[in-house]
């Protein structure tokens, strides 16, 4: 239980610090080697690479995986996976929670999110077709069980 406990408040400092600092845009020359090279390793072949900075020493980088959407997230402690799916294909588990605790929200986007080895869904929702109406961002454990609930930098 007190690794569960331990676990669940890794994920939420990390993903406290994901909305630390608003990214921006950053030259792949910008961005440490050591990223870069475990990039290449990891995802060779990839199209529309964007390198985004969040701070002194931490670096995401988006791309187009075929036709699978996703970013990694490299910090001095790690790296986080994150793969866009898309929002029909949101669990059951998820959406009876959407429908109990935010009738009135509608899904954005839809994540699955690995940080060392562990999974789960990170959910953006919000009240409006527009973009940054009311947003939050949910996360969920694999099978559909609710973390936590954060607002997203504007």
């Amino acid at each position: 239980m007190k690794k569960i406990f331990a676990l669940l408040a890794v994920l939420l400092a990390f993903q406290a610090g994901v909305y630390a600092q608003k990214p921006k845009i950053v030259a792949e020359q910008d961005v440490p080697e050591r990223y870069i090279k475990d990039f290449q390793r990891q995802a060779p072949d990839v199209k529309n690479v964007v390198w985004t900075s969040e701070g002194s020493d931490i670096y995401m980088v988006t791309f187009d995986n075929g036709d699978l959407k996703q970013s990694f997230r490299f910090t001095p402690k790690g790296m986080e996976t994150r793969w866009a799916v898309d929002t029909k294909y949101t669990p059951q588990a998820i959406k009876d929670t959407l429908a109990h605790k935010y009738k009135k929200y509608k899904v954005r986007e839809l994540n699955v999110l690995n940080v060392k080895n562990h999974s789960s869904y990170e959910v953006r929702i919000s009240l409006s077709k527009k973009k940054d109406k009311s947003p939050k961002v949910l996360t969920f454990e694999t099978d559909g069980k609710f973390i936590d609930e954060m607002e997203p930098l504007q």
